[in-house]
């Protein structure tokens, strides 16, 4: 009777895992029913593989168990800790089956890049679609942040760039064609400009430069064309849009480049007349005040960071419990001392806006431990890869989610999260591979 009914639920599986990188643009809801038919789907299906995975790795299943149990008894909201501990082992087990489906099947891992890549397309044209519609309408004010598909959520940028690497990979693998492959990685860039969100662009930049020096594959030529296109991407949307020689004034003041900031305020002055005041006098004016904030210590990010990193001091073994960050912040006895007169939401989130801190916070240093092992492992492993390319890749593609010097969602969270196993689940399977990128 079960061998009459395997294919069909096989078949299932793969048209849920092939909608997976689809239900995180459609929200949280269709994220976690999609995960949650995953999981109960690939427990039946390919419940050898989990079984020999859980006789081989009971010890520290068991440990891992016992710490996320501690994490929730000595959590100061038992509520919110089980809810994203509930989170933190669906996301381990969507991993875990997408990792092993991607093992059942060689032809899985071209399937699934194909649906990551698609789903990339669809978000950058509904981007584009939006960018026109608030062109065309006069009565929408555009602020310099577009959705797209995410529609409010200021997250499409964040989309784009953590799924770029596997993207890229399908072109590599694949298409084999140099030409489409700079076409996209191109376009992509416009689009997380367009989004309006700083981070990502930041990553973008990163990974490109990392492409282009590991990328055996391009041409010198090739190289220089996307170099140079960069630069005269962001020449274009500097020259035409205020909004981004805005973030440009904005982000240096922010990392405390006053020479950078002042120049760009006098070509905003002097070119564009989008300020009034010399800028000398605009400082005075912003000093008096008392909005003159240089320097990242000014930001609130570097205010989340210092909350969080209290609170994990104060509970160093375990942290304040996971999720707990957005309640734990407006205890008094975390308040430190970087303002006078501290309000009970200084500092406040519903995550400090940095994985790494937020697990510290919220996990304790044993927490902390288990990630970074994690990460040491992933990095290890793809040491061992003989495919130069591949590995290479591999690389880029952790640095663009867990380098530390950046402001992240929560690690703990159904849409930002899933990002993270996602990946966990691809490099496993590559480091496995070899000469995928011929």
């Amino acid at each position: 009777m079960f061998k009459n009914v395997s294919l069909p639920k096989i078949k299932f599986l793969n048209i849920l895992i092939w909608s997976l990188p689809f239900s995180i643009i459609l929200g949280n809801l269709f994220i976690n029913l999609n995960s949650l038919l995953i999981i109960f789907s690939g427990l039946y299906i390919l419940r050898n593989h989990l079984l020999k995975f859980v006789k081989n790795y009971i010890n520290y299943i068991v440990l891992f168990l016992i710490f996320v149990f501690t994490n929730v008894f000595f959590s100061l909201d038992l509520a919110l800790s089980l809810k994203g501990s509930f989170g933190l082992i669906k996301h381990i087990l969507v991993s875990l089956i997408l990792y092993f489906w991607l093992k059942d099947e060689n032809s899985n891992l071209k399937s699934i890049l194909i649906s990551i890549f698609l789903s990339q397309i669809v978000l950058i044209i509904s981007l584009f679609l939006n960018l026109g519609y608030l062109f065309v309408n006069s009565s929408l004010n555009y602020d310099g942040r577009i959705g797209g598909l995410f529609f409010d959520e200021s997250v499409a940028g964040s989309y784009i760039i953590k799924l770029l690497i596997p993207s890229i990979l399908f072109f590599l693998i694949y298409l084999k064609n140099n030409k489409y492959l700079i076409l996209f990685i191109l376009v992509s860039f416009i689009s997380i400009i367009v989004t309006g969100d700083r981070a990502p662009a930041f990553l973008f930049i990163i990974a490109i430069i990392s492409f282009v020096v590991i990328n055996k594959k391009l041409k010198f030529k090739d190289n220089l064309k996307i170099l140079f296109s960069f630069i005269l991407i962001i020449l274009i949307f500097f020259i035409s849009s205020g909004n981004f020689r805005h973030k440009v004034f904005y982000t240096a003041g922010q990392l405390g480049l006053e020479n950078v900031e002042k120049k760009v305020y006098n070509i905003q002055k002097n070119l564009f007349k989008e300020k009034v005041n010399d800028y000398s006098k605009w400082v005075e004016n912003e000093k008096q005040q008392g909005q003159r904030n240089l320097g990242f210590t000014k930001t609130e990010w570097f205010k989340h960071y210092h909350k969080a990193i209290e609170i994990g001091k104060q509970n160093f073994l375990f942290g304040s419990g996971i999720k707990t960050f957005r309640k734990a912040c407006r205890d008094p006895q975390y308040n430190i001392k970087l303002q006078e007169n501290l309000n009970s939401d200084y500092g406040c989130s519903t995550h400090p806006h940095n994985i790494y801190i937020e697990i510290f916070s919220e996990t304790g240093i044993f927490g902390l431990l288990i990630f970074l092992s994690l990460i040491l492992i992933l990095i290890f492993k793809s040491t061992k890869n003989n495919d130069y390319d591949l590995r290479n890749f591999i690389y880029c593609y952790i640095i663009i989610l867990f380098i530390p010097i950046q402001t992240t969602g929560s690690f703990f969270s159904t849409f930002n999260g899933i990002f993270y196993f996602i990946c966990l689940s691809l490099v496993l399977y590559l480091n496995n591979q070899q000469k995928l990128i011929k």
